[in-house]
């Protein structure tokens, strides 16, 4: 099925690249691929801002949201905390080179970046197209825009595998009961594989060799509440046994597979950290003074886009992936979820 979302991508701004705090780091090392973001600018960027830091003042009062239920505010579908739809961001490209920020105007308002294929043409994100989360596809070759999963059932996260591999998160609603289900699929819509289902999952990610997929298992308190902890754990795919990897969220693979990089909880705050499949090597990938969420590592498996705040507002940075250079890519707006 084909979504009829279809339109030229015209430029929406060019951020003006500063040179503060490159430590060694020139944009003539960095790879030419774009980066996919939700992409804020001007007065919707400081007013969803705002909400943020309003959002973590209640954090600190009560127990922590899980990322999946950040995903369902962002989107626009939660409970609570729902009037940062009201600012939805724009599926964009950023140029890493040049600081051009290119809308993707075939995707709506409010879309989510979630994972490239290898050649860098296909992308996968979420919308809540008619108050439906479900997962589309963008063709960079085509400017066009496909669907990929549909029906009443929500889908909030897929990520791409080897070739046509798919794997797709979805939550079941019973009665007063709620689940997820993780599967594995293809693009093209082949008979889906059910992994695993009711195991707290938040995030799915699947190995460049199609061997293995990572997840964020979310912490449940005892009052049945989503905990601010989470782990990640490994499944393999053709045993079913699962590795523990310890503490922490929002896994990314590196191109040839050889390290997952993440962010995890420390006594200062979120930091990014890098570790092998199997759980050894665990080393820091440096360390600033903020939150270091949300890394993507480039296609030359070389550097890490995270976000981290400054001047008030999330900023996309990258990093080299051995934690030396650190530099901020764009001064202007706000980004959320770069997928490299």
């Amino acid at each position: 099925m084909t979504a009829h979302w279809r339109s030229g991508a015209g430029v929406l701004a060019v951020a003006l690249l500063t040179g503060c705090g490159t430590a060694g780091l020139g944009l003539d090392e960095l790879p030419k691929a774009p980066i996919a973001v939700a992409y804020w600018e001007g007065e919707p960027a400081r007013r969803r801002a705002e909400l943020l830091e309003e959002e973590r003042e209640v954090r600190r009062q009560k127990v922590g949201v899980a990322h999946m239920d950040s995903i369902r505010r962002f989107l626009g579908v939660a409970r609570e905390r729902g009037q940062l739809s009201r600012y939805p961001g724009q599926l964009a490209l950023i140029d890493p080179i040049t600081g051009e920020v290119k809308p993707i105007t075939g995707a709506p308002r409010g879309s989510l970046p979630l994972a490239w294929t290898r050649d860098h043409d296909r992308l996968l994100f979420l919308s809540n197209h008619k108050r439906r989360i479900q997962v589309y596809e963008y063709s960079l070759t085509s400017d066009e825009v496909r669907t990929i999963t549909y029906g009443d059932r929500p889908h909030l996260y897929a990520d791409y595998g080897l070739g046509e591999q798919l794997a797709l998160l979805q939550v079941v609603s019973e009665g007063n009961r709620q689940f997820e289900r993780v599967f594995v699929t293809d693009v093209k819509g082949g008979s889906p594989r059910l992994l695993f289902q009711s195991r707290n999952a938040e995030v799915v990610r699947l190995s460049p060799d199609g061997k293995t997929l990572v997840y964020v298992r979310r912490s449940v308190s005892k009052r049945g509440r989503p905990d601010v902890s989470s782990a990640l754990v490994a499944l393999d795919l053709a045993t079913g046994e699962e590795r523990d990897l310890g503490p922490g969220r929002e896994p990314a693979f590196s191109p040839n597979g050889d390290w997952i990089v993440y962010s995890a909880p420390s006594r200062d705050g979120w930091r990014l950290r890098r570790m092998r499949p199997d759980g050894s090597a665990r080393s820091p990938i440096a360390a600033g003074i903020r939150d270091e969420k949300m890394p993507s590592v480039s296609p030359d498996g070389r550097f890490v886009v995270y976000v981290r705040e400054s001047s008030g507002l999330d900023r996309l940075f990258v990093r080299r992936i051995d934690g030396t250079g650190d530099r901020i890519l764009l001064d202007a707006g706000a980004v959320f979820a770069p997928v490299w």
